[in-house]
């Protein structure tokens, strides 16, 4: 028997003994709580309305989220169309232009009509300027840039709907300022009676009427309103 190297140490990886193997767990099957710190499945979270079903906490969550918890299945496709779809590829943008002249009413087989008696525009829309302040909130809580509106107005012969559009709608970008939004600019559609695409010259969205046969210009009321405008 030989005696050389019988008790010479060779070196072993290091085991502790509680150290398991790690599992493979996939992505996204546990969320840890921000109170409490306990792992919890993601399914429990989503069942409780994203409450902690371990200390109660109110977990943040997306607008996705919340969309799909506040509307039923479907019902919500033409926010997700014309904003969410387009987020990622906009949201690190230093601005965002907004465009708005009234409201959709969305039910579970998509677009509503018009309410019953709701006041009409030239375009068809609802007379609806509160659209403005409801939009940028709601654009507000997803894309964190300033914001531009670029476009708002009303079609309409009366330009005494046009001065209530203008007020009600400045008084809701006011309000967003005031809240902390960062809302930068107002701009006006448009400054003259335009030709509106296929609709031709029967828009009047101006706050200058233009005689076709003689290219004068009318200022409206609604122009020196806006001018001299004053919450």
């Amino acid at each position: 028997m030989h005696l050389k190297g019988l008790f010479k140490k060779e070196n072993q990886p290091v085991r502790h003994q509680n150290q398991a193997e790690a599992p493979n767990v996939p992505d996204g099957l546990y969320t840890k709580c921000e109170s409490c710190h306990e792992m919890i499945l993601t399914e429990d979270f989503t069942q409780n309305a994203y409450v902690c079903p371990k200390c109660g906490h109110y977990m943040k969550i997306g607008a996705y989220e919340r969309i799909k918890m506040v509307f039923d299945a479907q019902t919500f496709e033409e926010w997700d169309e014309e904003f969410m779809h387009y987020l990622p590829y906009i949201k690190d943008d230093d601005f965002l232009g907004v465009q708005n002249y009234t409201r959709s009413l969305i039910g579970a087989d998509g677009q509503l009509p018009n309410p019953d008696g709701a006041e009409l525009t030239q375009m068809n829309y609802e007379f609806y300027p509160e659209a403005l302040e409801h939009v940028l909130r709601k654009v507000a809580k997803d894309f964190h840039g300033d914001l531009y509106v670029t476009e708002n107005g009303i079609a309409t012969a009366d330009d005494t709907r046009r001065v209530a559009f203008i007020d009600t709608a400045l008084k809701g970008i006011v309000s967003c300022i005031n809240d902390g939004l960062p809302v930068k600019s107002y701009f006006h559609w448009s400054l003259l009676d335009n030709f509106e695409w296929q609709k031709g010259y029967s828009m009047t969205f101006g706050l200058i009427a233009v005689d076709r046969s003689t290219q004068t210009r009318h200022p409206k009321e609604s122009l020196s309103f806006l001018g001299h405008w004053n919450q």
